[in-house]
């Protein structure tokens, strides 16, 4: 973020040229337009997590089984520990 605003700092106020700040700065010069662009200097954004989980496709029947007979209900449960 420090380098963004020191980048825009070089070309826009002290009119130094693109490719000479590039060659200081090693940046690419695509990078120093893309500073140069923007008004906000750049910041993380994190992503939401992505994931599903296993049995999301059979929540409705174990739901149902478990509503059941104390029997399935067991058997319910001990399949579910083993998984």
């Amino acid at each position: 973020m420090e380098t963004a605003m020191k980048v825009r700092c070089r070309i826009l106020i002290n009119n130094e040229s693109i490719r000479s700040v590039a060659k200081q700065t090693d940046l690419s010069r695509n990078t120093i337009r893309k500073y140069c662009r923007d008004d906000q200097p750049p910041k993380y954004k994190r992503c939401a997590p992505n994931f599903s989980p296993r049995l999301k496709g059979f929540e409705d029947r174990l739901k149902e089984r478990k509503t059941g007979s104390s029997l399935a209900i067991k058997y319910l449960e001990l399949t579910m520990r083993t998984v």
